[in-house]
């Protein structure tokens, strides 16, 4: 019914000098490389498959990594250092606005060797490949400049290994485990006084990477602005919610110092206090409990600031589709409980 070709593509042609694949919707057999992570996650869990460094194309605008996806609940036995062989099909998976991950959706899987010397990191920053510090995309996709543009240059290592040197962290652990920093020789641009970047316009700090926990073998630690890295971290590009990010293999210690949050105060004479605070989506169908707490960090921990901004206010009858699209009653329990 059908014909299979006599050759496998090498990873890099499978990745192509593209956001998306050259060869989207294609079964391939036979494609090879050495495991380099494994993907924990048991509803989306699949692991990174790259081309072992004597079989890189010497573009540095083609990936060498591919990111392997198995069936939810499905374990391959792979494991870390494994050369595998995948028989697949191609495909763009992602979220509605956002960047697709180029994936090989796995049909079979097999270990060829154990104990495979894994690929060398790409070095990031001035030692290697600088991130560019000034634009994440000025084409709408049209053209595909790693040099350029920071969506490409990430793209160009899609699932491969790579290697940051000292970096600064600016901003603080995230509730999802994440860090955001930058390469302490990368050339970040503006320093605000506490240590972050400072968005200006023409620039939004594409050089920010955020480092992501997924694969790491060791707990993120809770760390504040301006608390550095000395050590190298190694990981492999991913992309999820929107950004480019770093699957750190593990986290290395953190230097002591940087900024806590401040805690708030009243206004001073000439000042005005603005804040902006997710509810994560209130409604008036949520308890007492929840406006109680709700209410209490806005006093308590904001200082209750003179202007508000409020994300994820939800109507008054919440998820329902019931035709209502009011907020009437929800924001005057929230008022209610604040005062």
């Amino acid at each position: 019914a059908f014909a299979l070709g006599e050759t496998t593509p090498p990873i890099a042609s499978i990745q192509g000098r593209a956001h998306r694949s050259p060869l989207e919707g294609d079964w391939l057999r036979g494609v090879t490389g050495i495991v380099t992570a494994v993907d924990p996650d048991p509803e989306h869990g699949g692991f990174w498959l790259q081309q072992p460094d004597a079989a890189a194309d010497g573009d540095p605008a083609t990936s060498e990594g591919l990111f392997v996806g198995l069936a939810p609940g499905a374990s391959a036995g792979i494991r870390p250092g494994e050369l595998a062989r995948v028989d697949g099909a191609v495909r763009e998976l992602g979220s509605s606005g956002g960047l697709t991950v180029t994936t090989l959706l796995a049909g079979v899987v097999e270990t060829v060797a154990s104990g495979a010397s894994p690929p060398a990191p790409i070095c990031l920053g001035a030692a290697g490949r600088r991130p560019p510090a000034v634009v994440i995309d000025d084409d709408s996709l049209t053209r595909f400049d790693p040099c350029c543009d920071a969506l490409d240059f990430f793209e160009s290592l899609e699932g491969m290994r790579v290697e940051l040197g000292p970096t600064t962290a600016v901003s603080g652990t995230t509730r999802h485990g994440e860090i955001v920093v930058v390469l302490a020789d990368g050339g970040a641009g503006l320093r605000s006084a506490r240590g972050g970047v400072v968005l200006r316009p023409g620039d939004p700090n594409p050089e920010r990477i955020v480092l992501d926990d997924r694969i790491a073998s060791n707990a993120t630690p809770q760390i504040h602005v301006g608390q550095s890295f000395a050590a190298p971290i190694s990981g492999v590009v991913g992309y999820a919610f929107g950004n480019f990010r770093v699957q750190v293999d593990a986290w290395p210690p953190a230097s002591s110092g940087g900024d806590a949050v401040p805690g708030a105060r009243p206004d001073r004479p000439g000042e005005l206090s603005i804040a902006s605070y997710n509810v994560l989506n209130l409604d008036a169908l949520d308890g007492e409990t929840t406006y109680a707490r709700v209410a209490s960090s806005i006093v308590d921990g904001l200082g209750a600031p003179a202007a508000l901004g409020l994300q994820e206010i939800q109507d008054d009858n919440g998820a329902e589709d019931g035709g209502v699209v009011s907020a009437e009653l929800t924001l005057t329990l929230l008022v209610d409980a604040i005062e």
